[in-house]
């Protein structure tokens, strides 16, 4: 093989861009139980329906800046795999 066809090989080759990396809060786990009900009074029932309501809020934040980080990602991706417009 000759020098200028490595040289060749060599300035043809790019690395793909680096992923974003996601942020670690993002991969918490939701809860997988909710707090009981404990007595069935009205105030029980209020409590406890808020803090099932702060849970889910929680939840769906992380789970929607995990799709949002993937998606971006994937953005990337794609971008990078596209051919680079051909110059004269």
């Amino acid at each position: 093989m000759s020098v200028s066809a490595l040289m060749l090989s060599a300035c043809s080759t790019t690395l793909p861009p680096a992923a974003p990396p996601i942020q670690q809060n993002l991969l918490t786990r939701c809860p997988e139980t909710l707090p009981a009900l404990t007595d069935g009074t009205g105030r029980d029932v209020v409590l406890t329906m808020r803090e099932w309501a702060g849970q889910y809020q929680r939840c769906a934040i992380r789970h929607n800046g995990l799709v949002d980080a993937l998606t971006a990602t994937e953005a990337t991706d794609e971008k990078a795999q596209r051919p680079a417009p051909a110059t004269d």
